[in-house]
C-alpha cells in the first residue's frame, strides 16, 4: 500500500476582508514545497467546511450575489492549489459544507412566528412548544435574538439553505459531482483506489439555521454511507470520514455535534475523522464504547484565514498536513500555525507540533466461495501457507460475528510469533474476557506496538492486580512507545501514583 499525505484546511471564510488568495497560496507553498519526495507531496486536499463567510442580507437577490461572489473566491483558491499540487485533478479535493455555508435568508423565509390561538393561555402554549422542541427532528425553533418561538412551515424553502453551496459544488467538479438538497442524501463518496483509501464527506449542518446552531448528520446519510461501504471494493480500504462540527464544547453553547455520532462512524469501521468549525486544532483518539479494542483518530483543523476577532482566545490561524505511513501504519499530523497571530495580512506558517498516531486496517480477505472450497481447519499437521491464510480468514469472520470461542480453536493452534495471529488471539481473549491469557500473550515476549500495549494495560487493570499493572507500565516497550494514546495512559497512571 502506497504512502501518501494530504492537506487538511478548514473554515476558509472567504471574503476580501482578511487575507487575499494570492497571499494564502504563496504562504502555503512555502510549507508544502518543503515536503520533498513523491510520497509526502500532498495527494489530496480536504476542506472541512465553512468555505465562505455568508450573507446577512434580507434581500434574496443580494444574498445570491454575495454568496456567489464569496464562492467564486473560494473556488479560485482551491483551483490554484489543485493546479499546483494535484495536477488539476479536482476529484482529489474533498469538500463539505459548514454552518457558514447555510443561507440564513432561506431559513428565515421558511419559518413563521408561533402565536397562541385566541383565548389560549400563552404561558401554557409556550410550555407546550418547549416540549415540542425536544422531539426528534422537531420543526419548532427558539430565537434568542427576539425571544420568540418559530415553526418551519416551508420545507422546500428550508432545504434551499444549501442552494448556493450545491451550485458551487457542481461548478467546481464541472458537473461530475452534484450535491443534493435532500438532507438524507447529503454525503459523498471519494474513492482513491491507487491509495487504498475511501473518504466519505458528510453534512453535519443538515438542521442548522439562524435559530439552531447545533451540528448533526442526518441518520439516513449515516446509514446509506455505511451500507455503501459494505461493498467488496471498500473492504480493505483505509477509511476517512469528514464533517464540520466539533463533538464537544462549552456547556453554555450548543454549536457542536453529539459525540455519539462518532460511535456510528466507528461501527462503519472508519479509522480517521476530520473536522473544523471551532477554529481549534486538535488530534486525539476517540475510543469505541462498544468494542474495547476499537478507536478512531479524530483530527480537527483550525481556521485557515479567519480574522483575529473570530479566533478563540489563544488560538491562531492554522492548517494540517497529514502523512499516512502504511508500512508502520502511522498517521503523522504536522500542525502549522500563523506566527503573526492572525493579525497580519500575510500569514507566516511555522510547524507548531507533530503528533504521531497509530491506525489499523481490516485484515486481508479472500472470497467466501474460495474458503468453502479449500478450508481444512482441524488438521493436526502444520498447515501450509495457503491453508494458514484461509484459517485466518475463517477466524476473522468468526470474530466479526462474535464467535470468539470458535475462532480461538483455530487461532490457538497457529504460531503466536506471527503479528497477525497475535492480533486475532487478542481479539478472541478480549471477547471472552480472558484477561490472564492477554497478560501471558503480551508479556512473553513484550508487547509490540500501541494496540498490544493498550490491550495489555487494560487486561492488567481488569485483573485488579495493582502490582502487576505497575510492573507492566515499567516495561521498556511501553516506556519507549511514541504513540500519543499510550503516552496519555501512562501519564494518567503516573498522576495517580501507579508508577
Amino acid at each position: 500500500m502506497k504512502n501518501f499525505s494530504l492537506l487538511h484546511i478548514s473554515d476558509l471564510h472567504r471574503t476580501q476582508d482578511y487575507v487575499s488568495n494570492e497571499v494564502l497560496i504563496t504562504s502555503i507553498e512555502h510549507v508544502l514545497d518543503s515536503y520533498n519526495g513523491n510520497d509526502w507531496r500532498p495527494s489530496l486536499i480536504i476542506v472541512s467546511g465553512d468555505l465562505v463567510q455568508g450573507s446577512k442580507s434580507s434581500d434574496e437577490a443580494k444574498v445570491v450575489e454575495e454568496l456567489d461572489k464569496q464562492y467564486q473566491e473560494a473556488g479560485e483558491l482551491l483551483d490554484e492549489l489543485t493546479r499546483i499540487y494535484l495536477g488539476g485533478d479536482r476529484n482529489k479535493v474533498v469538500m463539505i459544507p459548514g454552518n457558514h455555508d447555510v443561507s440564513f435568508y432561506h431559513s428565515r423565509m421558511s419559518m413563521k412566528k408561533e402565536e397562541p390561538a385566541a383565548g389560549q393561555d400563552p404561558i401554557h402554549y409556550k410550555k407546550w412548544l418547549l416540549k415540542q422542541m425536544g422531539v426528534q427532528r422537531s420543526r419548532i425553533r427558539w430565537s434568542w435574538q427576539d425571544f420568540e418561538f418559530y415553526h418551519i412551515v416551508d420545507e422546500s424553502m428550508y432545504e434551499r439553505r444549501f442552494e448556493a453551496f450545491c451550485r458551487f459544488y457542481e461548478n467546481f467538479y464541472r458537473g461530475e459531482r452534484r450535491y443534493t438538497l435532500a438532507p438524507g442524501d447529503q454525503f459523498d463518496c471519494y474513492d482513491f483506489e491507487d491509495l487504498n483509501l475511501v473518504v466519505i464527506g458528510y453534512n453535519s449542518c443538515h438542521d442548522n439555521d439562524h435559530c439552531n446552531y447545533s451540528g448533526a448528520i442526518h441518520p439516513d446519510a449515516l446509514a446509506k454511507a455505511e451500507r455503501l461501504l459494505k461493498g467488496d471494493k471498500y473492504r480493505d480500504r483505509l477509511r476517512i470520514a469528514v464533517w464540520h462540527h466539533h463533538t464537544s464544547g462549552n456547556p453554555q453553547k450548543s454549536d457542536y455535534m453529539d459525540n455519539r455520532t462518532l460511535q456510528h462512524l466507528m461501527r462503519a469501521n472508519f479509522h480517521v475523522g476530520m473536522h473544523g468549525h471551532a477554529h481549534i486544532t486538535g488530534v486525539a483518539y476517540e475510543p469505541s464504547r462498544i468494542q474495547s479494542d476499537q478507536q478512531m483518530i479524530v483530527i480537527s483543523a483550525g481556521s485557515l484565514c479567519a480574522g483575529g476577532e473570530e479566533l478563540p482566545t489563544g488560538e491562531l490561524r492554522s492548517f494540517n498536513v497529514v502523512q499516512f505511513d502504511n508500512e508502520s501504519r502511522k498517521a503523522i499530523v504536522d500542525i502549522y500555525r500563523d506566527s503573526m497571530q492572525g493579525l497580519a495580512a500575510f500569514p507566516t506558517w511555522i510547524k507548531h507540533q507533530q503528533v504521531v498516531m497509530n491506525y489499523y486496517y481490516p485484515a486481508e480477505t479472500l472470497t467466501q466461495s474460495k474458503q468453502k472450497e479449500t478450508l481444512h481447519i482441524h488438521t493436526k499437521e502444520m498447515p501450509s501457507q495457503d491453508e494458514r491464510i484461509l484459517q485466518l480468514v475463517e477466524a476473522e469472520q468468526m470474530i466479526m460475528e462474535s464467535q470468539y470461542d470458535k475462532a480461538l480453536v483455530i487461532v490457538g493452534s497457529l504460531e503466536k510469533k506471527d503479528p497477525y495471529v497475535r492480533r486475532l488471539l487478542m481479539q478472541c481473549y478480549q471477547g471472552l474476557h480472558m484477561h490472564n491469557e492477554i497478560i501471558e500473550l503480551f508479556t512473553q515476549p513484550e508487547p509490540e506496538g500501541a494496540e498490544e500495549i493498550i490491550s495489555l494495560i487494560r487486561a492488567a487493570q481488569a485483573s485488579g492486580r495493582t502490582d502487576l499493572l505497575k510492573e507492566i507500565l515499567q516495561m521498556e516497550a511501553i516506556q519507549e512507545c511514541d504513540d500519543h494514546f499510550v503516552k496519555q495512559i501512562v501519564q494518567k497512571y503516573r498522576r495517580f501514583g501507579a508508577i
